[in-house]
């Protein structure tokens, strides 16, 4: 049978023991675990069992009998089943708060017992749980025993008896924390009477609702006893004459009986481990305070910065506000920011200055730069932005060299990746500090240099564009691109502005010049008036194209533009007149064409034939002439100028640029 604890028991006055013995609340047992287990495996093994409410041991088959006889002429029957049920669950809760075991239960041969009760019994305690079971064993005991007890001449226990109560009324309060009591009448009746006590002399749960409730009587007369003159004295006195525990016992006691009662009264603790020099101690404490800034001033006052570097936790609501404190004081102080950086969660989303300042000291500029887009460039010092803008300069101005060197070399397309590389460093740079400020007042406006370098990149998108494609092939999302990079651009120098506007009217004729490509018809064998019906809206669209180059170029007023704005001119005209468009007068157009380009005797030679002026038209062949042309050659191109499909003798490469294409052509009829 369970060891049973015969000093509590021989307690119980003699007339009570058959009575109390029976209650929900009352049992002796002292079992260790191993005595448990192997009870359990003894009582798992009986078929039946016997108790007086505080033995529980197996009983035979006579003994059994014997005992429903008793029972039967109107004795008590220690056998009796509800009996026996309830001194099981009692034993059971016995180990059920000390974590024992209890998967014996399920081997036990009582046909009565209760399934849910023996659930609770062998789950984990909780508070909650353990108040349950001590409501089903009050309700057991008062459905099913206690008329056996009163029958007995026992004393009747209501419905609501509060589990614990029946050692309160025996006066034996030191036993009641050994049931974890879950009632507060019967706790703070219990804590009441042993708050002078020594917790080593009775058993109790660490951390219960007890040993909390208790441990705060104690810390509050510790309290009475430090606080003043007269309550020290007391304090002493009571020591003394009554052997009353002094403020540090009770402490001391109070921490053994339920240690988070510091969590409760940390500003107390706190001064209680900073007066025993305890610093560690003292520093959890205030980590758990909710009070973050009374935390903070106590740990400035009392703790060294040695102390502090040596205690700091990571992701701490104190660690957190004492670097505010600190960066807040010092916000330039590379040595502090250092220190929080490594303590502080997402430290440059909190302090992105701070953050900006470590970052830059580090030349960790491309996560400066990350940092500053971030945060959408508020709250940062201009001496971190300068920094940074200037290693972003340096860096573009360096890959600008480099692709332009490739370009002098002829290698345009490798050109591309450093100089697109500049544009991204230098808009970066111009982000980061748009005019930067320099001795005697002398100011960089990088904005205006990041549209040069987009415009450089544009132009070289269309230079290596043109180089690589014929027009029919003409790769239009590279020229698109171009013209989306050049329409971005807003230099605010006018010169500038006419360089970006040329880049844009030569990226737009490309475009046209393919369009154009796209409605011509193959060859002479095509009918007009069909042609024309079906692209009449395309060549109309490729007329209103033209104009806005031509809006872009006529104010520039540039000699390296007036090509480009001639060949606008012509191809209104010529496009008009070629195929019957009737849209524009043709005539104009083509004077005007000849009167932007006066160099250009193609021009000068279709406005004189235009208008039939012999004289004129004669010069006109002289300047063809000149370039190494016959004037089989004009009209060879005349006839052919708007086909896809060029015949042999089509000896003009193009009318629009006077350069190397003529020389060349020269030079092939001279080997010919």
């Amino acid at each position: 049978m369970p060891r049973i604890n015969t000093a509590l028991f021989n307690q119980i006055p003699e007339d009570s023991v058959s009575t109390y013995s029976h209650r929900p609340d009352i049992y002796f047992y002292a079992d260790s675990r191993k005595e448990y287990i192997e009870e359990w495996q003894r009582l798992s093994q009986a078929k039946y069992l016997y108790t007086n409410g505080q033995e529980l041991r197996p009983a035979g088959l006579i003994r059994y009998a014997w005992e429903h006889f008793k029972g039967w002429l109107g004795f008590y029957n220690h056998c009796r089943s509800h009996n026996v049920c309830l001194s099981i669950y009692k034993y059971a809760y016995y180990g059920y708060l000390r974590g024992f075991p209890n998967e014996h239960l399920q081997f036990l041969r009582q046909q009565d017992l209760d399934k849910e009760l023996l659930k609770n019994l062998s789950t984990e305690a909780t508070d909650q749980t353990t108040q349950l079971i001590q409501q089903q064993l009050v309700d057991y005991y008062y459905h099913h025993v206690q008329s056996i007890v009163i029958a007995n001449h026992g004393e009747h226990i209501p419905l609501n008896h509060a589990f614990g109560r029946s050692w309160i009324s025996l006066n034996l309060h030191h036993v009641a924390p050994s049931l974890d009591p879950q009632n507060n009448l019967v706790i703070m009746e219990a804590a009441a009477a042993l708050v002078d006590v020594d917790p080593a002399t009775f058993t109790y749960f660490r951390d219960s609702k007890f040993a909390l409730a208790l441990a705060k009587k104690k810390i509050e007369r510790a309290k009475n006893g430090q606080d003043s003159m007269v309550g020290k004295i007391t304090s002493s006195i009571n020591s003394l004459l009554f052997k009353s525990p002094d403020p540090i016992s009770l402490i001391t006691q109070a921490l053994e009986l339920a240690p988070k009662i510091r969590g409760e009264e940390i500003k107390f603790f706190v001064n209680h481990h900073l007066k025993k020099k305890e610093f560690q101690a003292a520093f959890d404490l205030l980590e758990l305070d909710r009070d973050v800034d009374g935390a903070l001033q106590i740990l400035l006052k009392e703790f060294s910065e040695e102390q502090i570097k040596s205690f700091i936790k990571k992701t701490s609501p104190l660690s957190n506000k004492l670097f505010e404190h600190y960066l807040k004081k010092w916000p330039r102080d590379l040595k502090i920011s250092r220190f929080a950086q490594q303590f502080y969660p997402d430290f440059s989303s909190h302090f992105p200055s701070q953050a900006m300042q470590l970052l830059v000291e580090d030349k960790l500029y491309p996560d400066a730069y990350n940092l500053f887009s971030d945060t959408k460039g508020q709250g940062f010092h201009p001496q971190d932005l300068a920094v940074a803008a200037d290693h972003f300069q340096s860096e573009a101005k360096l890959k600008r060299e480099e692709a332009f060197k490739k370009i002098k070399e002829g290698r345009l397309s490798e050109a591309l990746i450093p100089l697109a590389q500049a544009v991204v460093l230098m808009k970066k740079a111009y982000e980061l500090q748009p005019i930067k400020t320099e001795m005697l007042f002398k100011e960089t406006n990088r904005e205006e240099l990041f549209y040069i370098y987009k415009r450089e990149y544009a132009e070289l998108i269309i230079d290596v564009e043109m180089k690589t494609n014929s027009i029919e092939r003409c790769n239009l999302s590279d020229v698109q691109k171009a013209v989306n990079l050049l329409t971005q651009c807003k230099p605010k120098n006018a010169e500038e502005d006419k360089v970006r506007l040329a880049a844009l009217a030569k990226a737009m004729m490309r475009q046209i010049d393919h369009q154009m490509y796209q409605v011509m018809p193959e060859n002479e064998y095509y009918d007009n008036n069909q042609h024309l019906k079906n692209n009449k809206e395309a060549f109309i669209n490729l007329i209103r194209s033209l104009e806005k180059v031509i809006a872009i170029l006529e104010p520039i007023q540039n000699p390296k533009t007036k090509p480009l704005l001639g060949k606008a001119y012509f191809l209104i005209a010529d496009m008009d007149y070629y195929f019957q468009l009737n849209e524009v007068n043709h005539q104009e157009y083509f004077e005007k064409a000849k009167n932007a380009v006066p160099s250009n005797p193609f021009y000068e030679l279709r406005y004189w034939e235009i208008t039939k002026h012999e004289p004129h038209r004669t010069k006109g062949v002289q300047g063809i002439k000149s370039l190494g042309h016959e004037v089989s050659d004009w009209m060879h191109w005349d006839g052919e100028r708007w086909f896809k499909n060029k015949g042999y003798f089509h000896n003009i490469p193009g009318i629009h640029q006077l350069n190397r294409e003529h020389q060349a052509s020269s030079q092939k009829k001279i080997i010919n």
